[in-house]
């Protein structure tokens, strides 16, 4: 099996090389901006930022869709998972009035329990990020300036205020530089956040003072994580390049480089031992923190891929990008698991790359179709055979029986789709037997 650039992924035959058939995949799904794990691991969040903002809930086991948090309007950045998971909050950008509020939502009911709307960001124009505190007390909003906001309550405790920016103002001024990622440390006592300015910044949440401001990228920060012991801390910039620091010195450790293009998000695995890259170039990759060696690259994605994260247990890696999907991979094999997709009309379609899958509905096969050369097959012809939502768990799971691979083995979809039945196949041969030699 393999995965293209074009939206289509190919199922070949081992033996022979010859291409069994291809799955070409609908452009009705939105850009996906931001992915997340629940913290017990069972659950996805994704949100969608076009052409639509979309926050969504997907069962990790299965694949489905469990529900649409319902209430978002234009421009959505970020959303996080409180530390018990029972939460969500995210922000809300209204481009007619240009203000920002900030959603707290149920996540077993969906449901909308409060909105921080008497908080509005005016001089803040957007808001790119959003992190809970360890303790879920609080969270923390990165815009042209850093806002600490009490969760019960719904006030603003702090805003974050550093020195002088020589380039755009200063971090409360309307023209300072955008902040585009957000992060605590372990403990919650100090906060890195990653801007415009090209530069990492430790705070303290106390004082809601800068304590050190990290330099070494030469283009915007994108997204910064701190390591689970707190004393490093990692930066994925639009310099195409990760770097590792020294939280206690602001020393740079590493730089690790490999990606074409920017680099839009980075993640620590639980153990600390290996990180996480999504960038522009369409890839992620993984690498080793002692080394600074890339240890692999998964290849799938058909656009930027815009975030990234590890599972709870660090044996599968999240990511969403721009082609609309979310993809979940083993990082010991690389392999891809799946992929899921929602669709413009309220659909979602999550398939494995042996082409087995489970769909909200039968008309959600609409947004695929298998294909071999000039002849396309109906989706009903082969809704039967790989509608698979079994297979699709045991996927998910690493499919530890190789029930998808031995299913997989016995896949004929020349015989279902292109066999005998095919008066287009027919005429075809016929006409290249006729040909000269």
């Amino acid at each position: 099996m393999s995965g293209s650039w074009d939206r289509t992924i190919k199922l070949w035959d081992v033996a022979s090389g010859r291409e069994r058939g291809s799955f070409n995949l609908d452009r009705r799904s939105d850009t996906i901006n931001s992915v997340a794990f629940s913290p017990d691991g069972h659950t996805v969040l994704s949100l969608s930022n076009r052409p639509a903002s979309i926050l969504k809930l997907w069962d990790i086991t299965s694949g489905r869709e469990i529900r649409t948090f319902i209430g978002h309007s234009g421009t959505v950045h970020s959303a996080a998972f409180s530390p018990d998971g029972r939460t969500v909050v995210s922000v809300r950008w209204d481009e007619s009035n240009e203000k920002a509020t900030v959603p707290l939502w149920d996540v077993a009911s969906g449901h909308e329990l409060r909105t921080f709307a008497a908080h509005s960001f005016d001089d803040d124009f957007n808001v790119f990020s959003v992190a809970f505190s360890p303790d879920g007390h609080t969270a923390l909003f990165g815009s042209r300036a850093i806002r600490l906001w009490d969760i019960a309550s719904g006030h603003e405790l702090k805003t974050f205020r550093g020195g002088a920016d020589a380039k755009m103002g200063t971090a409360t001024d309307p023209m300072a530089s955008d902040i585009y990622s957000v992060a605590f440390s372990p403990d919650g006592r100090t906060v890195l956040s990653g801007s415009e300015d090209h530069t990492v910044k430790l705070w303290d949440v106390a004082s809601g003072r800068e304590v050190r401001t990290f330099t070494g990228h030469s283009e915007s920060v994108s997204s910064v994580a701190f390591s689970p012991d707190g004393h490093t801390a990692l930066s994925g910039s639009r310099d195409e390049t990760i770097k590792l620091w020294d939280v206690a010195s602001g020393r740079e450790l590493r730089t690790f480089a490999g990606h074409s293009d920017y680099v839009w998000s980075v993640a620590f695995s639980p153990g600390g031992r290996t990180v996480v890259s999504g960038s522009g170039d369409g890839t992620v990759k993984l690498w080793d923190i002692a080394s600074g060696n890339e240890l692999s690259t998964f290849t799938g994605h058909s656009g930027k891929v815009e975030s990234v994260a590890f599972s709870s247990d660090g044996r599968v890696v999240l990511s969403g990008g721009d082609d609309g999907s979310i993809r979940l991979w083993d990082k010991a094999t690389g392999q891809m698991l799946t992929r899921s997709m929602s669709y413009r009309d309220g659909s979602w379609l999550t398939i494995t790359p042996e082409g087995f899958f489970d769909a909200s509905s039968p008309k959600a096969t609409e947004n695929f179709s298998v294909v071999r050369g000039l002849d396309v097959c109906s989706t009903d012809r082969v809704y039967s055979i790989l509608h698979r939502p079994d297979l699709v768990r045991e996927k998910m799971a690493g499919d530890p029986d190789s029930k998808v691979k031995a299913a997989a083995a016995q896949l004929d979809l020349d015989k279902v789709c292109f066999g005998t039945h095919s008066e287009q196949d027919q005429q075809r041969r016929m006409e290249s037997d006729q040909r000269p030699q």
